[in-house]
């Protein structure tokens, strides 16, 4: 039986707390921190509302559930009109 370890990803800088929701085989992660959907790669955290285009700024990414070997990230956002699911792209070494 391979022996498991705990990691602590970490949080974003100004923030609270963060929880994993998925991995890849890749090793990129996915959850939330603060209500930000987030990725981990290489060690790093990473807002994902940071790739939200110019004119956007209503829209919180606020959960990343799953991520697959693809880099496909889905989760849920808020805007002023309620929840929504997203779909995003993350490519190995590089958001999209």
């Amino acid at each position: 039986m391979k022996r498991q370890r705990i990691t602590d990803l970490g949080k974003l800088p100004d923030g609270n707390y963060s929880f994993a929701a998925a991995v890849n085989r890749f090793g990129q992660i996915v959850g939330s921190a603060d209500f930000r959907a987030v990725l981990w790669e290489d060690e790093q955290i990473y807002d994902l509302n940071g790739l939200l285009a110019a004119g956007t700024e209503s829209r919180s990414l606020g959960v990343a559930r799953g991520i697959n070997d693809k880099g496909y990230i889905v989760g849920f956002g808020i805007d002023e009109t309620g929840t929504h699911p997203f779909v995003l792209v993350a490519t190995r070494g590089k958001l999209k």
